[in-house]
């Protein structure tokens, strides 16, 4: 079963869910019992880099996780004690001091049980470095989205904003502290998605697969490479003051692109590699905004070959040449 959170995305068209499937080992009985004996290997070996003990490998939080994020302990601290998971949102300067956000999606099965997976999206909140709350995700302000063309209709996302704007950002950090007991309680009542699986769609994959003709799915490299990304370039590791030097230092590499807007000089770190995996799991590259040669503002961006496109879809002042 292909997890609701992926399905409202418009770059998961059904034969990207199927691959999606295929990868997971989540496909119907039929595609279990065609898969070679490789495939299923491959399947364990892309689980290592999924919801391994790797660094940064995923957005999970598991029962014992939550202890972690104990209020006033510092960042590095909680994050280390989880290994460093979760997909860092942005970070800025705000009433002089440094406000970041992590997502995470909280689960109730135990870390060793990964099929079919069911949670809730939160937001860790740190200000100064320190663990303050854990918010829930508000519903979009209908003034900041917008509706554009795609595929024959159109589909809502957020309006560009320029670079060094965080109002909404502020916006969704001042929102009530979460109950974690009254989160766990609606989760164990929650009911399981519906199926996103076609059964046409699966008949012809297979048969498009047995002549040879199935796009391929991710293999086990291309999560290990993802899963070195991730890591690589996890913005929770950036605080709020750092010069271009301390960013370098952190990421060890060099920006992919560099460039002045109104609100300041920018630099964009990260990385061109492009897998078809899910889209939550993916890497980002991360843009540094820079006051007086300090970071003020640090967006998680889409990583993969088009981050430019993504990134001017975003921002109405990212340039648009290199």
């Amino acid at each position: 079963m292909l997890s609701s959170r992926f399905s409202s995305l418009p770059m998961a068209s059904s034969m990207i869910a199927l691959l999606q499937l295929q990868v997971f080992g989540l496909g119907c009985a039929d595609a279990q019992d065609l898969a070679p004996a490789r495939d299923r290997q491959d399947e364990v070996g892309v689980k290592k880099f999924i919801y391994g003990d790797l660094p940064s490998a995923n957005y999970l939080l598991f029962p014992n996780d939550v202890a972690a994020f104990r209020a006033g302990k510092t960042k590095d601290d909680v994050l280390k004690d989880v290994k460093w998971r979760g997909n860092f949102g942005m970070a800025c300067e705000y009433k002089g001091k440094g406000v970041s956000a992590i997502t995470y999606e909280l689960v109730l099965q135990p870390k060793t049980d990964t099929a079919n997976i069911e949670g809730e999206w939160m937001f860790a909140i740190f200000v100064d470095d320190k663990f303050e709350k854990f918010v829930r995700p508000g519903t979009p302000n209908p003034t900041d989205m917008e509706e554009v063309p795609y595929e024959g209709t159109t589909w809502s996302r957020p309006k560009p904003v320029t670079i060094g704007d965080t109002s909404r950002f502020i916006r969704d950090i001042g929102s009530e502290a979460v109950d974690l007991a009254v989160l766990k309680k609606e989760l164990k009542t929650k009911p399981k998605a519906p199926s996103q699986i076609d059964p046409g769609l699966t008949i012809a994959f297979l048969l498009l697969k047995s002549k040879g003709l199935a796009p391929a799915p991710a293999t086990v490299m291309d999560y290990k490479r993802n899963a070195q990304l991730r890591d690589q370039f996890n913005g929770a590791r950036l605080k709020i003051g750092m010069s271009p030097e301390d960013v370098q230092t952190v990421f060890k590499a060099k920006p992919l692109q560099t460039g002045k807007v109104a609100a300041g000089d920018f630099q964009v770190y990260g990385s061109n590699d492009s897998f078809d995996i899910d889209p939550a799991l993916l890497y980002s590259n991360v843009l540094v905004l820079f006051k007086d040669g300090k970071a003020n503002v640090i967006y998680a961006i889409e990583g993969g070959r088009n981050w430019r496109q993504k990134a001017q879809e975003r921002f109405s002042d990212f340039p648009r040449n290199d």
